[in-house]
């Protein structure tokens, strides 16, 4: 009964009309987008594409992630240090994911344009660990706007955010059988969400706090 209680006091209303959180939202797709399906389809690529063997492109494939933890080093110091020195929140997020987004977009070009296959074997992992910027845009605007229901504003985005690992990963082996190209069924894709979650979330996203009403009325008490 308490939790049904609980449950009933959640503002589920006033996050769905929250434009912000609306943004975040889209924004978690686009960066789950291209997290899923270059991680699924990359020792694939490097294989049949780079001719890289099999235990070689498993190996390169080890790449991002450890790329990631370099570079998720970097970035949280960086957004707490600007916000400290009085930068407001909201910039600060947009920043970081912005360069979560354009990075990897540019490597990814890097790719397309290049004719050296050694260029694109590194700029991949390279741009997938730049895309470690998330976890100080999107990953701790949750927190900003409701520090109480953290948790569930993450839930919410999230549910949107691992649709990419259902559609995404089996949409993009349906877009190369059908194209026989890695241009158009695997960067294209994941340039088009680098791209525009970038815009939506520098339009509409928001470090600023989403106030409720159950919290004026703590306050006034």
């Amino acid at each position: 009964v308490a939790n049904d209680e609980d449950d009933d006091k959640i503002p589920w209303v006033k996050f769905v009309q929250h434009g912000p959180l609306r943004a975040l939202t889209y924004t978690h797709f686009c960066n789950n987008w291209a997290v899923y399906t270059v991680l699924s389809w990359l020792p694939t690529f490097y294989k049949d594409s780079l001719e890289v063997d099999l235990q070689g492109a498993a190996h390169l494939a080890l790449l991002p992630p450890l790329a990631g933890l370099v570079v998720s080093a970097v970035a949280a110091p960086l957004a707490d240090g600007l916000i400290e020195r009085g930068v407001s929140i909201t910039f600060v997020r947009k920043l970081m994911q912005s360069i979560a987004f354009l990075s990897p977009a540019a490597c990814m070009l890097g790719c397309i344009l290049s004719e050296d296959k050694q260029l694109s074997t590194w700029l991949l992992p390279l741009g997938l660990g730049l895309q470690t910027f998330s976890f100080a845009g999107l990953y701790s605007n949750h927190q900003d706007i409701s520090p109480k229901y953290a948790g569930i504003l993450l839930s919410i985005t999230n549910i949107f955010g691992s649709m990419p690992g259902v559609i995404g990963v089996p949409f993009t082996g349906w877009l190369l059988d059908q194209t026989d190209s890695w241009t158009i069924s695997l960067f294209v894709p994941c340039l088009f969400f680098y791209v525009s979650g970038t815009f939506i979330y520098a339009r509409f996203g928001s470090g600023e706090r989403l106030v409720l009403e159950e919290e004026l009325v703590e306050k006034l008490e």
